[in-house]
């Protein structure tokens, strides 16, 4: 009996000293001004904002990121000005001219364009369409111009890389070949896609892209997948997340899938928590102060 009323008391000491420590911590810390721990939360979020921005492809998922009309588009006309230069370059190389003149009609190579990028069915497809305009002299109807227009399903999955370019078998929704019986059909998609003599013929359309382009294509599917690290603003997005996370108000649309991520996400939850203290007490402390003290002599 004797030794269990000694280590109660022993407890009841520590606990006594604890809180006497811990008080005397608070008081302490209350002397700092509340603005340091304010300034420290928003340092708070930034620094885990990079952390997060920081951390590998994959970690996070975003149900709503193909809904970024804006940032999307953005980075869907850069992907398709790089498509459509590397298209006229490799016109221009094969044919030797920036207007050539194939089955009769003349080429505006300057004209030609990659129109649109979808990745609605990525990873297995992407569909670019590629557009360019054709005219033709004659002497009947004189001069006859109509537009070239072609989509390609490329299959990410059969591909094969050649010299730092990755080449595609695409299936192809050509145009219809015959406009009129008095004029010739207009290039077919083996004309318009021409390659490179050392590739071999293949007996079936072939369509290249750079190593470089092609990631930058599979980023942009990634992202609408719900993995955007790869596209535009994914440290605006990493921002949003921290400083959700840190006030406790995020809305469930960005998502740890990683330990690694959720590992960081729960550490910021519970310094925020720290910090959020901190700063009420030092408030406290503040306002406390600045009571007149009442004196009760006379």
């Amino acid at each position: 009996m004797k030794t269990l009323n000694k280590t109660m008391g022993a407890v009841r000491r520590l606990f006594l000293a604890a809180c006497h420590t811990l008080r005397a911590m608070l008081l302490w810390l209350g002397r700092v001004p509340s603005l340091v721990y304010l300034l420290v939360y928003l340092g708070l979020v930034l620094a885990f904002a990079g952390i997060y921005h920081g951390l590998p492809d994959g970690s996070f998922f975003h149900a709503t990121s193909k809904y970024e009309h804006d940032t999307f588009g953005g980075d869907a006309s850069v992907i398709l000005a790089k498509l459509g230069e590397h298209i006229k370059d490799n016109f221009v190389r094969h044919y030797d001219s920036d207007m050539p003149t194939i089955s009769g009609w003349v080429v505006q190579v300057g004209d030609l364009e990659a129109a649109s990028i979808s990745v609605r069915e990525f990873p297995e497809t992407v569909l670019i369409t590629l557009r360019a305009p054709l005219s033709f002299n004659d002497l009947s109807f004189g001069e006859v111009r109509t537009s070239w227009e072609c989509t390609l399903e490329l299959n990410l999955q059969e591909r094969l890389v050649v010299d730092r370019l990755i080449y595609f078998f695409p299936v192809a929704n050509e145009p219809a070949s015959a406009i009129s019986d008095l004029i010739p059909p207009v290039p077919s998609l083996d004309q318009m896609l021409p390659i490179p003599d050392s590739f071999g013929q293949t007996g079936a359309p072939v369509f290249s892209l750079p190593v470089a382009l092609y990631n930058d294509i599979v980023g942009f599917g990634q992202g609408y997948r719900g993995f955007p690290s790869k596209v535009s603003g994914h440290f605006r997005r990493m921002l949003y997340l921290s400083a959700g996370v840190a006030t406790a108000s995020a809305m469930g649309d960005i998502v740890p899938v990683t330990s690694t991520a959720r590992g960081f996400v729960t550490a910021e939850a519970l310094l925020a928590l720290v910090v959020i203290g901190l700063f009420l007490n030092a408030l406290a402390s503040q306002i406390l102060s600045r009571k007149p003290k009442v004196s009760l002599k006379r």
